[in-house]
């Protein structure tokens, strides 16, 4: 007999931790983050890399929304009541496994044109080293615009294989090795 009730959600995305202050380990990352976020001096891509479970997307998100919240908390984290962060701070999600090719990233690119509507986009590039690459590859178009004086985007790029990234798009990135949590 067939159910009519949703698969459930995997549960690490279901209790995904929203604030700084509640993320496992990776202390000396997190307070980098926080800093970068109140003061805005992210740069234009950060390099989140290490095992699955050690918080490179939820990073990447709670950050995501702390950049563009209208009241972030003393600690630097997100309010998570403001328009802002209730719309998730304009953050785009794409996970280059699925959806890594060169249209794709063309895109989001093109798209960091259009006047945001927060003080910076911010895109999630989850398992970015499955971009496309090649002389004309989603790699490259990505280099170009992370390469923008004019950069209103903030490219966040999750990996656990930061090996497979070309070193040109690594030395691109601040890199943040995160570890899995205690």
């Amino acid at each position: 007999h067939m159910s009519n009730e949703q698969p459930s959600q995997n549960l690490g995305v279901t209790y995904r931790p929203k604030i700084f202050g509640r993320v496992l380990g990776n202390r000396s990352t997190i307070q980098a983050l926080r800093e970068g976020a109140a003061s805005g001096t992210l740069g234009n891509a950060l390099l989140f890399s290490g095992p699955a479970g050690s918080g490179k997307t939820t990073l990447s998100m709670i950050l995501g929304r702390a950049v563009n919240c209208e009241a972030p908390r003393k600690d630097g984290s997100p309010c998570n009541k403001c328009e802002a962060c209730l719309d998730d701070g304009g953050v785009v999600y794409n996970d280059c496994a699925a959806n890594g090719n060169k249209d794709a990233i063309l895109n989001l690119v093109a798209q960091q044109r259009v006047q945001a509507l927060y003080k910076r986009r911010v895109v999630i590039l989850d398992e970015c080293h499955a971009l496309s690459y090649g002389g004309t590859g989603a790699a490259t178009t990505l280099l170009t615009a992370m390469e923008d004086p004019n950069c209103k985007t903030l490219w966040l790029l999750c990996t656990n294989l930061p090996e497979k990234l070309s070193e040109a798009m690594r030395s691109r990135c601040t890199v943040y090795a995160l570890q899995s949590p205690p």
